[in-house]
């Protein structure tokens, strides 16, 4: 897990993709590290409803359903 000054409170994590059955799909360069001023990386929130995801990573996981 990686420390967030903007978030402390939350878990962030540094994502290098997303598996979609046998095909992973590569993470924008941003996702797995955190920058100094907390910039990046991927807060995990187990109370929350949505997934959100930069638009172009999330267009990428959906077309994989279709």
């Amino acid at each position: 897990m990686l420390w967030n000054p903007k978030h402390p409170y939350f878990y962030c994590i540094g994502l290098a993709g997303i598996s979609v059955g046998e095909r992973t799909i590569l993470a924008p360069n941003m996702l797995p590290r955190v920058n100094r001023k907390g910039d990046d990386s991927v807060v995990v929130d187990n109370g929350t409803t949505f997934t959100m995801l930069p638009a172009n990573l999330y267009n990428a996981v959906v077309s994989e359903f279709d």
